[in-house]
């Protein structure tokens, strides 16, 4: 750029200004820019001041553009009113500085076409001249000196503008960067400190050095407590070496960060679960300088996990083979797991007896409190959940029994034993059915005195639900297997299980030699009584049938309806053949009663076959051939008696004619 002399009075050539006093006007002006921390508009403002007394203009302005299309602009003198205004844009020369990328000088504004002429006259702009503010090889804007006389401006101005125009380039692109740095900063703050998850700035040491709010609620502590201390202090640990063995590799370059699933200590006590993501920030030498932590808390839904995994465990061993005891354990398991430092027992009702499970009781108050269950888990089914407010929130814990073991007379022979296990509240819970029968009761130790919370009374419910479901499975399984094996309108066994008895006591025979006897028994003219009376007293004769020759013959015996009015009897383990007659005998006496058949005593007769095993046949079936022919030489022989299928024991029929006409309706 070439600066032309002015000729006419008040020009530059009038004012001496020399290069020395643009240096001393520069080092003044970096000396302040760098005593504060200015953002670009404050460093345009600090120089345009110097530069209109060093010029001798009647005003300056100067313009700059961010990386990111930001405009800043700073005018003295008479532009100082018009900074922003439109008229003023359109006459300067940025457009032009920015076009040509180097300084541009008018002598005279009403001859150069390179300016809006009419705006220059309203703004009584009569010379100028700008000079490029640069950012790295990008023009970012101007430094403009105007005057209102013409030829204002002259070469020796032009070094002295350059070096300005230099130290003002410099000074708002590092306060652009250091105010986009104060900004990052502000959004990295207010991302850190608002974050729903926990976030923090932890010292290669393991000392926090800074911590959200998220974190102080997930572990209950301040944030002065929190920088007291170190992650170590309130890790579990169990967790503790493979937190460590992570951060080794991370200082060591290894891994660029990690993630990590571990347990917390809340202050109150509880374990809390968290999900670590850790990476590290190192300074411009590689050195460590603090790690990023997110903690981000899965209490809630690990245990969620925790629930339906054991609950698929709980029910795929009440629908298998596992025992009522085993299923029992691992409820009592599923609530330890669900609410920390408790420990679970279930009893329940099975069949008249009682059965207790807590795998995790200490074993002296197990053996204390075992022989007095029933009397204690009826104290605790009596107790009214709404009267046991014992602190913490009062709306957890709904439904649920809670006794302070210390203080309440009821535990007072457990005491000693409970304190010495740890066991210091009790939580009871009754198991009751869907009709509201009672079937037994969860109790459920805490190892400090309080209420549980709702997620834990939700757990509790869901564990008696399952125990609920257990007995009733166990109930029903049991009912599936009777009826497979008894026949469902006298309860007696059925063929199944009559061949599968027979079975058994011929190879107990085979193993002690005592005989076996097998008798077929036949109620006489039953047809009739279904053709007279109809099937509802047949299905009445033949469950009193049942009943009565039950009553006559042992325990070991086996009474089995094989067939529509026929029956089966084995007689394992006979001490003498004899003896088989002497039951058929028993059997036929025992129809000397009348039966009370459609509302009326009505005489009935049965007629019996006997075999001998191994003396009439040397296989089931063999031998069920031998005692029904028998049977039906009985028939033959009058009814109302016993046949024998070999001559050892006595066949005589009973006589007929007992004084008792057969049944004719």
């Amino acid at each position: 750029m070439s600066f032309v002399p002015a000729e006419h009075p008040g020009s530059s050539a009038e004012r001496p200004r020399g290069d020395a006093a643009w240096v001393d006007a520069a080092v003044e002006a970096q000396a302040d820019l760098h005593a504060g921390e200015m953002d670009p508009p404050a460093v345009l403002r600090a120089v345009v001041d110097r530069v209109r007394s060093l010029a001798g203009a009647d005003e300056v302005v100067a313009e700059w553009t961010g990386p990111s299309g930001e405009v800043c602009r700073a005018a003295s003198g008479a532009a100082a009113g018009q900074i922003g205004g439109a008229g003023l844009a359109r006459a300067t020369s940025f457009g032009l500085v920015r076009w040509a990328g180097e300084a541009v000088c008018c002598v005279d504004t009403e001859a150069d076409d390179r300016v809006d002429r009419d705006a220059c006259r309203r703004a009584g702009v009569r010379s100028l001249v700008a000079v490029p503010l640069r950012d790295g090889g990008r023009v970012a804007g101007a430094l403009e000196v105007r005057s209102a006389a013409l030829n204002a401006f002259g070469e020796r101005d032009g070094p002295g503008l350059r070096l300005m125009a230099g130290l003002l380039s410099t000074a708002a692109g590092r306060g652009a960067e250091s105010a986009a740095l104060r900004a990052s900063e502000e959004r990295f703050r207010g991302a850190f400190d608002a974050a729903s998850i926990g976030m923090a700035l932890v010292a290669p040491d393991g000392r926090w050095i800074k911590v959200n709010r998220a974190v102080c609620d997930i572990v209950g502590y301040s944030e002065a407590e929190l920088l007291a201390t170190s992650f170590q202090a309130i890790t579990h640990p169990d967790d503790l070496e493979a937190d460590l063995s992570q951060v080794r590799r991370l200082l060591a370059g290894e891994v660029q960060c990690y993630h990590l699933p571990k347990r917390y200590f809340h202050k109150d006590g509880r374990v809390v679960w968290v999900l670590l993501s850790v990476s590290l920030v190192r300074d411009a030498g590689g050195g460590p300088l603090y790690f990023v932590s997110q903690i981000q808390d899965v209490t809630e839904q690990r245990r969620a996990e925790w629930l339906e995994a054991d609950r698929r465990r709980v029910l795929e061993r009440v629908t298998g083979s596992g025992s009522l005891d085993d299923v029992m354990g691992a409820v009592a398991r599923l609530v330890e797991r669900q609410a920390d430092g408790t420990r679970a027992s279930v009893m329940l009702l099975d069949e008249g007896q009682v059965r207790v499970a807590g795998p995790s009781l200490p074993a002296a108050f197990a053996a204390a409190v075992g022989p007095h269950a029933v009397t204690l888990a009826a104290r605790l089914c009596g107790r009214d959940p709404a009267a046991d407010e014992q602190g913490g929130d009062p709306n957890g814990g709904a439904g649920v029994a809670i006794t302070v073991i210390a203080d309440d007379p009821l535990w007072g022979e457990f005491r000693d034993a409970a304190a010495a296990g740890g066991l210091a509240c009790c939580w009871s819970l009754p198991v009751r059915a869907a009709d509201g029968q009672s079937l037994g009761l969860m109790a459920v130790y805490a190892d400090r005195s309080r209420r549980p919370t709702d997620a834990e009374a939700r757990v509790l419910r869901a564990a008696a639900g399952l125990a609920v479901v257990a007995i009733e499975q166990r109930q029903a399984v049991g009912q599936l297997a009777h009826r497979a094996t008894h026949d469902t309108l006298t309860g007696l066994p059925n063929r199944v299980l009559f061949e599968d008895r027979l079975a058994r006591a011929l190879a107990q025979s085979r193993r002690d030699g005592r005989p076996v006897g097998l008798c077929l028994l036949d109620l006489d003219r039953f047809k009739q009584v279904n053709d007279t009376l109809g099937h509802e007293a047949g299905d009445a004769l033949l469950q009193q049938f049942g009943h009565r020759v039950t009553g006559v013959i042992r325990e070991a015996d086996t009474l089995a309806r094989v067939g529509g009015d026929e029956f089966a009897l084995v007689l394992p383990g006979l001490s003498d053949p004899a003896d088989a007659a002497a039951v058929a005998a028993k059997v036929v006496a025992a129809m000397a009663a009348p039966f009370l058949i459609g509302g009326a005593d009505r005489p009935v007769t049965c007629s019996v076959g006997i075999a001998l095993y191994p003396v009439d046949a040397a296989d089931p079936p063999a031998l069920q051939r031998a005692a029904d022919a028998a049977m039906y030489r009985a028939k033959r022989g009058g009814r109302n008696g016993f046949a024998a299928a070999a001559g050892d024991i006595p066949a005589e029929p009973e006589p007929a004619a007992s004084g008792r006409p057969p049944f004719y309706g």
